[in-house]
């Protein structure tokens, strides 16, 4: 049986804020080089809070008048959140085909797989996000978070009718206790599994509980405060999810205590907007509420509008921004009316559901097929130019996960045996050829891999991989990002290099912008122990005194210097160039100067400890960038190559050249980038054995 409750139209207007929130956010709207709304984000806790209040006053109301029905519960849900779902997942899904390349499409297939069934959390929290892409080309990301309300909503109703049974005055000690125990939790996985709890319900629970615990006030207690109150609080709740969306940004830790900001500022709201104050009168303003009300299919084309006008046309200035936001409302506009308001009415008519069934059907045959198929490769000529699908090849795996060797070793973590050499326990590390060159340090040295071993395969050599991901080579009790094995593996490292009886050239290059976050672990043979942060001088210090080690037993080390990081995604931006311009792409540099001025700070750091007494006249270079890290050779072993040579000009860092995109995978260079940045020490050199 239907509920009953009464339309409070500031609600619209809340959701009209959250949802503008998050649109301008991800469309990275900017005034002088200032993020506009860099907590836009946190629009989507305001909609849990929404989601949460407005369960809870239904099926507290429909259990206190004995008409609840989980039945119904379901089915209104259902005809809420499905059919606008279902009409973007088709449109799409078709520009997906159109626009992807095949491991993208395949990638793809599978997101939109777990968005129908309402698990796409969970997929997005299983991704390795160390190679998936970034979440501007994530078409289906944003249904995250329809994953975890569908989930909640399975939970819930059964805590409601447990709490009415058996807790019937102490419904909101009973919410309170979830509520608090998803926040504390919350607070201690952000900073230890922090996909974890940003995806997942467990850790997502509280904000839609918060909800849940203002519509009991709302229904339970008295109303006993000064009219006071109703004027000036709503305002207060406006201004805190105001300033939490304009000044907190998403280097917080997220969801924790500094959540509670919007989501006490939403609450706030909902409690005390009774009477015609300030806050309230702006928020039900009719063009607010009217955004509001599509607020759902705006969230909804939002994220695929950028994201393939990103694949299509590149990146997106605020004039393009301001036309897709647009071209977005016109959208949710044209789907609330033809699609969201007719499938919304109490009976459904019978082919409404069969046209969503089939629909459903369509579109997991549809990611079925492109998961089984690896993207429809073998159709990509349908879709793509001859040269992109030739050159696809080259960037369809990151490149420090290119090399692989005949015989297969173990996998550090999984213990799995691997023909893949990165990652590999370092006592059964990938061996080629007479052994001569060992590439040690984190996925940015694994860049160098391929390229060396093709090159090096060809004059009778090879390579030992010590290479592991977030395992930068410093000393054995620090650990990098999300991989304390870090201490051990570099433990195992010095273990292999002590058994070597012959002198080795060592290419050693790593992630150094990580450096400032290293952590620090008592000992690294057993568990990790208490989590330190390392000093920074402590991680250069380090890294030096292993440079200086290898020197010592009498090893070449070719040190490579810090790599300009990109904004760019290049192999997208690679990609679309080749398939609009017929093969005809030039130079392309990145649009912002910030990896080349970080590069040029890390290296002059790393002059202090590695290069105290750099040479004032660099090495020949056509490049009229000033070189701050010239190979000096204080000690004729040490052989320090500078990316920034090879790749900058003036200011301005190349991603594309005529060999093609340099980079692939966010900062890690591509095989054409790792064969520029090498090429004059190594690919030049006389095929000859070095020592």
């Amino acid at each position: 049986m239907a509920h009953n409750m009464r339309y409070r139209a500031e609600l619209d207007g809340v959701r009209a804020v959250a949802v503008l929130a998050v649109v301008f956010y991800h469309a990275k709207l900017s005034l002088l080089g200032y993020e506009l709304f860099k907590g836009g984000f946190f629009g989507v806790d305001i909609f849990f809070v929404l989601s949460g209040f407005l369960i809870t006053s239904i099926i507290f109301s429909d259990l206190a008048k004995n008409h609840f029905s989980i039945r119904d519960f379901f089915l209104r849900r259902a005809k809420r959140i499905l059919p606008a779902l279902i009409l973007v997942l088709l449109i799409s899904s078709f520009f997906a085909y159109i626009f992807l390349l095949p491991a993208n499409l395949a990638v793809y297939a599978k997101t939109l797989l777990s968005s129908l069934f309402f698990i796409s959390n969970f997929y997005f929290f299983g991704e390795d996000t160390y190679i998936s892409d970034s979440s501007d080309y994530k078409p289906l990301l944003h249904t995250w978070s329809l994953s975890v309300e569908w989930q909640f909503y399975i939970i819930f109703p059964f805590l409601c009718i447990i709490a009415f049974k058996h807790f019937k005055h102490k419904k909101l000690k009973f919410v309170i206790f979830w509520l608090v125990s998803s926040l504390l939790l919350a607070q201690f996985l952000s900073s230890w599994q922090p996909n974890f709890s940003f995806y997942l319900l467990p850790t997502r629970m509280w904000e839609l509980l918060a909800g849940s615990a203002v519509a009991i006030l709302l229904m339970d207690c008295k109303d006993n405060l000064n009219k006071i109150y109703y004027k000036v609080m709503p305002s207060v709740g406006l201004l805190l999810i105001l300033f939490s969306i304009l000044f907190v940004d998403d280097k917080v830790l997220h969801p924790s205590i500094i959540t509670v900001l919007p989501i006490l500022g939403t609450c706030i709201v909902i409690y005390f907007s009774r009477q015609r104050d300030i806050a309230t009168s702006l928020l039900s303003l009719k063009p607010v509420i009217f955004i509001g009300a599509i607020s759902y299919s705006i969230y909804l084309w939002h994220q695929p509008l950028f994201v393939f006008y990103r694949v299509k046309m590149g990146s997106i200035n605020v004039q393009v921004s301001i036309v897709l936001i647009l071209l977005c409302v016109a959208l949710a506009i044209a789907s609330f009316y033809l699609i969201e308001k007719p499938f919304r009415k109490r009976h459904l008519a019978a082919w409404k559901w069969a046209v969503m069934s089939i629909s459903m059907l369509i579109l997991t045959i549809f990611a079925g097929l492109a998961i089984f198929k690896n993207g429809f490769s073998d159709s990509a000529s349908e879709r793509l130019s001859p040269l992109a699908i030739k050159r696809y090849e080259d960037f369809k795996t990151p490149e420090f996960r290119r090399l692989e060797s005949a015989t297969e070793g173990r996998n550090y973590l999984s213990g799995n045996a691997t023909p893949l050499c990165i990652n590999r326990d370092p006592s059964d590390a990938c061996r080629f050829g007479d052994e001569s060159w060992v590439v040690i340090g984190d996925s940015y040295a694994g860049s160098f891999e391929y390229a060396l071993q093709t090159e090096l395969a060809a004059r009778g050599k090879g390579i030992i991989s010590l290479t592991y991901e977030q395992c930068s080579f410093v000393s054995d009790n620090l650990w990098f990002g999300t991989a304390p094995e870090c201490a051990e593996i570099n433990r195992r490292r010095w273990n292999v290099i002590k058994a070597f009886t012959d002198k080795k050239t060592f290419l050693i290059s790593a992630n150094y912008a990580q450096f400032k976050d290293t952590k620090m672990v008592d000992n690294p043979s057993h568990s990790i122990g208490s989590v330190l942060t390392a000093s920074n001088v402590l991680v250069w210090t380090s890294l030096a005194d292993n440079i200086n080690k290898l020197l010592s037993m009498g090893h070449r080390v070719v040190m490579v210097y810090p790599i300009p990081t990109v904004r760019t995604d290049v192999k997208r931006e690679y990609f679309r160039l080749l398939n609009v311009s017929n093969g005809n792409v030039g130079k392309v540099y990145d649009r912002s100067t910030k990896g080349y001025n970080a590069a040029i700070s890390l290296s002059e750091k790393l002059d202090t400890y590695i290069n105290p007494n750099p040479n004032p006249n660099p090495n020949p270079n056509p490049n009229p960038n000033p070189n701050p890290n010239p190979n000096p050779n204080p000690n004729p072993n040490l052989i320090i190559i500078n990316p920034v040579d090879s790749l900058c000009e003036g200011h301005s860092c190349l991603i594309i050249n005529k060999s093609g995109g340099l980079y692939n995978q966010g900062s890690h260079l591509s095989n054409a980038g790792a064969k520029l940045v090498l090429g004059r020490i190594i690919f030049e050199e006389p095929k000859t054995d070095p020592h």
